[in-house]
């Protein structure tokens, strides 16, 4: 017997529990928990049943079983969490109708109002049972349960708050991130299927770790793959663009995540304060953005297959899939889940309430738009996988039987590509997705009984049956409808167009996709197990990874170290004769100290992921740092010197010595002094520097006087000073530098 979830203890409740008790799990109400809302309620004899029970009919549309649960678990959770003056028979009866498996009917709306006041209803005992429930009122008078009814005050309380919008936000977030890295899987297939390059998004840094982390999961399911990257193939926008995609939906996911699991944690009254400011709504809202975008890349990919599988076009235009009177087609799908999350975004500005339960709904909706098309993405690489395999197969035989008819010929060198012709081979981790593809080919016959729903799927690739009923499959894609006459059972075409896609490709495509959808269940035995190694490969890849430095960046030895400290010393020296004084700032400041202050280099500026404090950035120079030490702290006169790191996000040049990251040299006088005194003494500071023996750029000191061109030329003239210096100083001063 599975043990009961504790709900109401300690360590609070995560989301993957409210996937299973959604799913059907029994939960138990914590002890402790229970014994405090029975002293908190009032007494028995102060129940007062409310005079008029309300009962709230509504002829819209219903959630499901699984959202439907949700939303009592959560509101059950919300009570346990703190005190609500209700009575512990109201509690615990949420809990009995969960484990006997009464399925309150709650409708879909904007607002949680209609589901919220059902489920009080049910409390009150003028529940609407769901049809597809597995116990009946019947069952829950065996089981002695009851409704305990409802004073006024008890039913205001259970209708508040937005409680049902948590539920369903709950069981899609988990689904979401299962479907993220299997996406990202079936990516990387298309990618072998497509023979794109992927050199330049494997190897170049994105600002966020989550798109990182998608580079790194890619770069572990196509290691060694022959592939990718061939000579003669070119990038593919809709795969360059994954590891931005992938990670901006993973980081829209991992906000809302910890967003519903802190509020599932909150006593009822605080997370109700917290949620009731629209931010939980344009969350769910950013998340379902998101999923689309991810859905509309696979979208892109598989619009690449056009010369390989020209009629896979029912999957993405939706025009074609009309046509055909495919309803089940990804880009109708994907098309009504756009107008959806439109409208309640719309809503969020037009509504008097916001629409919270729609936005979450929108969120489900948007997430399996993107599961279909990530579904049709991956039966699409497969078939042409599929294509390509069975030719590189056949190339393979005639190479072999050329060279048995020909004896006598000269011997020549064996060849690369294997010894029966070319080797057909893919990644370290794409073989895992595939498979678990093929493993649905004996369910995408139309008949059953017939010879092709008989193949086997093997895990070390495809068999020969399994390779044969997908080969057929796409050959049917490749093949115009013309070429299914005869079949009588069937119209030839759904349209009349010439070349239209046959009937009976259409019904055993609407066949395949739901094979391989439902193998793409996170909820499924299928898919967990593939995540399960995918990941494992994935850490297994880091953990081997050759480490390199970040792109811009360098390490230096103990000898170049030991070069660099003796040109600081001497560089120092020069200062501290001088008179300067050595201050140091903050690697990172106020991102509104640095905006503003460097023109279009603006743009250049590393900004710092919000940690939910001050918004900072990296300094990007040693000047603004200084002027903003010397306002606040009140400084009059000072000369000082900086040597110190400074960063900008520009395309690094490492033969150039332009870096990311870099040393910096700043000699700043501030304040009042004589007229041509700071600006004799900062020529003869650099030319002191220009005598010493140091390999150093002069374009890497920074001096800020009021020198202007005319007075560089009179100084210049007076010190004796070389043409090429004052060139210098007037080229330096124009780029601001001065």
């Amino acid at each position: 017997m599975a043990s009961l979830i504790v709900i109401g203890g300690p360590f609070g409740t995560d989301l993957e529990t409210v996937v299973q008790v959604a799913h059907g799990d029994a939960i138990v109400l914590d002890a402790r928990t229970a014994d405090r809302i029975k002293k908190e309620s009032p007494s028995p004899k102060d129940f007062q049943p409310e005079q008029q029970p309300e009962s709230c009919r509504s002829n819209g549309q219903a959630l499901d079983i699984v959202e439907s649960r949700a939303g009592i678990l959560c509101r059950l959770i919300s009570l346990a969490n703190g005190s609500t003056k209700l009575r512990l028979a109201v509690v615990q009866y949420l809990a009995d109708i969960l484990n006997a498996q009464f399925n309150i009917q709650l409708t879909s709306s904007a607002t949680d109002n209609i589901p919220l006041q059902q489920i009080a209803d049910a409390v009150a005992g003028n529940a609407c049972q769901d049809s597809n429930s597995t116990a009946s009122p019947e069952t829950l008078e065996l089981q002695q349960v009851t409704p305990p009814g409802l004073s006024q005050l008890e039913r205001t309380v259970l209708q508040s708050g937005q409680w049902v919008t948590l539920g369903v936000a709950a069981v899609t977030i988990p689904h979401a991130r299962q479907l993220l890295l299997g996406a990202t899987a079936v990516a990387a297939l298309s990618a072998e299927a497509l023979q794109t390059q992927v050199k330049a998004a494997l190897e170049d840094q994105y600002a966020g770790k989550a798109a990182n982390d998608t580079v790194a999961a890619l770069t572990a399911l196509l290691k060694d793959s022959p592939r990718v990257n061939p000579r003669k193939g070119a990038p593919l926008e809709a795969f360059s663009s994954v590891p931005q995609c992938h990670g901006a939906a993973e980081e829209a996911v991992a906000t809302a995540s910890a967003t519903v699991k802190g509020l599932l944690t909150l006593p009822a009254q605080a997370a109700q304060a917290q949620s009731s400011h629209g931010s939980l709504t344009w969350l769910l809202l950013g998340m379902a953005s998101k999923l689309l975008f991810t859905a509309g890349l696979s979208m892109q990919r598989m619009a690449a297959y056009a010369d390989t599988l020209p009629h896979c076009k029912v999957f993405t235009e939706a025009a074609a899939a009309q046509h055909a009177s495919f309803s089940e087609s990804p880009a109708l799908v994907l098309q009504q889940a756009r107008a959806t999350v439109e409208d309640v975004m719309s809503q969020m500005t037009s509504a008097p309430q916001e629409p919270s339960l729609a936005a979450a709904k929108a969120a489900a909706t948007a997430l399996s738009a993107a599961r279909r098309a990530v579904a049709a993405e991956a039966l699409m690489a497969c078939l042409a996988l599929g294509l390509a395999e069975t030719t590189s197969q056949a190339s393979g035989k005639a190479a072999k039987v050329s060279k048995e008819n020909a004896p006598n010929q000269a011997k020549g060198k064996p060849s690369k590509k294997g010894k029966d012709g070319p080797s057909f081979g893919l990644g370290k981790g794409t073989p895992l997705i595939r498979s678990l593809i093929h493993s649905t080919a004996p369910q995408w016959a139309l008949d059953p009984d017939s010879s092709e729903a008989k193949g086997h799927d093997s895990t070390d690739g495809a068999s020969s049956d399994t390779l044969t009923q997908v080969v057929q499959l796409a050959r049917q894609l490749q093949s115009s409808g013309e070429e299914e006459a005869g079949q009588a059972s069937v119209p030839e075409t759904l349209g009349e167009a010439a070349g239209a896609v046959g009937r009976r490709t259409v019904m055993q495509l609407q066949q395949a996709l739901k094979a391989v959808q439902q193998s793409l269940d996170p909820l499924g035995r299928q898919l967990g197990p593939v995540l399960a190694d995918i990941r494992s490969l994935i850490e297994s890849n880091q953990a081997n990874r050759k480490p390199k430095a970040a792109k811009g960046t360098r390490d230096l030895s103990p000898e170049q170290m030991a070069i660099r400290e003796v040109a600081f010393n001497k560089i120092t020296a020069v200062f501290k004769r001088h008179g300067a004084v050595c201050i140091d700032t903050p690697v990172f400041e106020l991102r509104e100290t640095l905006m503003g202050k460097y023109g279009e280099d603006t743009k250049l500026i590393y900004d710092l992921a919000d940690q939910g404090g001050e918004i900072l950035s990296l300094r990007y120079d040693l000047t603004v740092p200084f002027a903003r030490f010397v306002a606040q702290h009140a400084i009059s006169n000072m000369k000082r010197y900086h040597i110190a790191k400074v960063y900008r996000r520009d395309q690094p040049q490492m033969t150039k010595g332009r870096f990311r990251e870099f040393y910096q040299c700043d000699l700043d006088i501030a304040g009042s002094y004589p007229s041509m005194v700071p600006d004799s003494e900062i020529l003869k500071v650099t030319m002191a520097l220009a005598t010493l023996n140091v390999s150093m750029t002069l374009s890497r000191l920074v001096f800020v006087t009021t020198l202007n061109i005319d007075r560089c030329k009179q100084l210049c003239q007076w010190c004796r000073l070389d043409t090429w210096f004052c060139a210098w100083c007037c080229v330096y001063h124009n780029r601001g530098h001065c």
